[in-house]
C-alpha cells in the first residue's frame, strides 16, 4: 500500500522532530556533564550528597536523617537501636561540624577531628589548663628562655623530665592543652581542596600523674601534694630511666605520624560528602500535606535555580539510587533517595512524618533564601 504524499510528509516531521528534540536533550546532557563548577560554602540550608562507597551511610531515627558509620547496603530507612541496622552503626557523625569543617572553619575542624576520633572531654579533661601552641613549645625547645621558662612553669617540670624544687598544684591536675594545627582534604565540585583548623589535646608529665595517683582518696593539702611529689621526685633522681623525656612526650603530641593518624577517619566521611547546593541555589520552599488515611505525610517542595537545577543534574546523572541530605541550621531534616536524574528546577522531598520539623525547615529556608 503506497502513503500518500501528506502521510509521507507527517512522518518525515514526526521523525525530523524527534531527532532535532533526541538532539536537544543530547547536546543538554553532554553541556551539563562537561560544566565545570566551583565548590560551595556550606549555608544555613545545605544539600549535601553523601557517596555510599566512603563506608557512611544515612539512616532515618527518631524521623530524623542521621549519617551513621556502617556496613551493609546503603539504606535510608531503619532505626539505630534495632532493625536494618542493628549491629552495624558504630558512630554517628556530627552534621553541624561536618558543614563546618567542609566550610574550613578552624574551631569546627579541630571538633570535627576530636569527635571522629573518640577524643572525649569528660570530667578529667582540663578547663583551667593554660593553652600552648605548638608553634610557642617548638620555639621553647629551640631556646627561647623566656617561653622555655613559662612553659617549665606551667608544667612543673624541666624539659628533659627532671622535677623542678617546688610543687605547683595546678599544673597537678590541669597540666597544659596543646594547640597544633591540623589539615584536612575535603571533595568539591572542582576538585579535592585543603582545609586548616587547630585541635586541642591535653598533656600532663608521668611524674605528675603518679603524684595525682597516690593523692586518690586522700586529704590532698599542699603538705601531702608536697611530700608525694619529692618522693617520687627522689625515685626519678636516683634512676635516670624513670625519667620522663618531656620533650618528645610533647612533640609526639603533634608529630606528622600524629596528624596523619588523626586524619584518617574525619577525611574518609569528608571524601564522601560533597555540599551540592546551599541557600544561594533556592528561590524558595513550601509545603505540602498528603493524606493517606491512616496516617499523614508532609512533602518540602523547593524552588531551585537555573545554577542549583544544573549541578543537582551534574551529580545526579551517575546516581540514581543513592541519597542527598537536606540540612537547615545543621539539622538532617531528610534524606531523600535520587530516583532519576534532577534534571528539573524543584526539588521534592517527600514522605516526612514529622510535620513540625517539616514547618520548620520551610520557614527556615524561606527566611535565609536569595531574595530578588
Amino acid at each position: 500500500m503506497k502513503l500518500l504524499s501528506s502521510t509521507k510528509i507527517a512522518i518525515g516531521f514526526i521523525l525530523l522532530l524527534t531527532l532535532i528534540i533526541g538532539g536537544y536533550r543530547f547536546l543538554n546532557v553532554q553541556l551539563i556533564a562537561g560544566a565545570k563548577f566551583g565548590a560551595v560554602i556550606p549555608g544555613k540550608v545545605n544539600v549535601v550528597g553523601i557517596d555510599p562507597a566512603s563506608g557512611y551511610r544515612i539512616i532515618v531515627a527518631n524521623q530524623m536523617a542521621q549519617l551513621i558509620e556502617g556496613d551493609g547496603d546503603f539504606e535510608s530507612t531503619g532505626s539505630a537501636e534495632g532493625g536494618s541496622t542493628s549491629g552495624a552503626v558504630k558512630k554517628r557523625i556530627p552534621i553541624r561540624e561536618m558543614l563546618g569543617a567542609i566550610q574550613g572553619d578552624p574551631v569546627a575542624i579541630g571538633e570535627f577531628v576530636r569527635i571522629m576520633n573518640d577524643i572525649r572531654q569528660d570530667e578529667e579533661w582540663p578547663t583551667n589548663a593554660p593553652v600552648w601552641k605548638s608553634e610557642d613549645i617548638e620555639k621553647a625547645f629551640a631556646g627561647d628562655a623566656k617561653l622555655a621558662a613559662k612553659l617549665q612553669h606551667d608544667l612543673n617540670i624541666k624539659l628533659d623530665g627532671s622535677p623542678l624544687p617546688s610543687v605547683r598544684p595546678a599544673a597537678l591536675y590541669n597540666g597544659i592543652l596543646v594547640n597544633f594545627p591540623i589539615s584536612l582534604t575535603v571533595a568539591s565540585p572542582s576538585g579535592a581542596r585543603e582545609v586548616t583548623g587547630r585541635l586541642e589535646l591535653p598533656y600532663r608529665p608521668r611524674l605528675l600523674k603518679v603524684v595525682e595517683d597516690k593523692l586518690a582518696g586522700k586529704n590532698a593539702e599542699v603538705s601531702t601534694i608536697i611530700g608525694y611529689y619529692a618522693e617520687e621526685a627522689a625515685k626519678e633522681i636516683a634512676d635516670l630511666s624513670l625519667r620522663e623525656n618531656v620533650r618528645t612526650s610533647l612533640s609526639n603530641l603533634y608529630s606528622k605520624a600524629r596528624v596523619d593518624e588523626l586524619r584518617i577517619i574525619p577525611e574518609k566521611v569528608l571524601r564522601g560528602a560533597q555540599v551540592l547546593i546551599n541557600e544561594e541555589h533556592i528561590e524558595g520552599a513550601e509545603s505540602r500535606e498528603v493524606d493517606l488515611g491512616d496516617k499523614k505525610l508532609y512533602d518540602i517542595k523547593m524552588r531551585l535555580t537555573d545554577e542549583g537545577r544544573k549541578r543537582l543534574w551534574k551529580y545526579s546523572m551517575d546516581r540514581v539510587g543513592s541519597y542527598v541530605m537536606l540540612v537547615v541550621d545543621g539539622i538532617a531534616v531528610a534524606a531523600p533517595r535520587i530516583r532519576h536524574q534532577l534534571t528539573q528546577d524543584e526539588l521534592t522531598i517527600g514522605g516526612m512524618e514529622d510535620q513540625v520539623l517539616m514547618r520548620e525547615a520551610v520557614d527556615g529556608m524561606n527566611k535565609v533564601v536569595k531574595k530578588d
